[in-house]
């Protein structure tokens, strides 16, 4: 089985990429955090059920607040999978 930092599993990056590129409408490579929001529904994550993906998506709101728009491209949104995963794990 191939993994990512030998942390997620292939099939999850499976589904990652399936929801990345379904919200990544215009093929750029890179979504923002309301497409970010949208990619984990997609994977059936719901944020009003969920604390730690709630907390994780307020926290990067917070931080973006203000600022020029962020962008996350796919490792980036992996990376918060894997985030949203361990937070989880520790609950």
């Amino acid at each position: 089985m191939v993994t990512i930092a030998g942390v997620i599993p292939q099939t999850v990056i499976d589904r990652c990429e399936a929801a990345f590129s379904e919200v990544d409408q215009d093929r750029c490579g890179a979504i923002d955090l309301e497409d970010l929001t949208r990619a984990f529904q997609t994977m059936g994550y719901k944020n009003s059920e969920d604390r730690a993906l709630h907390d994780l998506l307020q926290n990067l709101e917070q931080e973006f607040d203000g600022k020029t728009s962020k962008y996350f491209d796919f490792q980036e949104f992996l990376s918060l999978v894997k985030t949203r995963t361990l937070l989880l794990d520790s609950c």
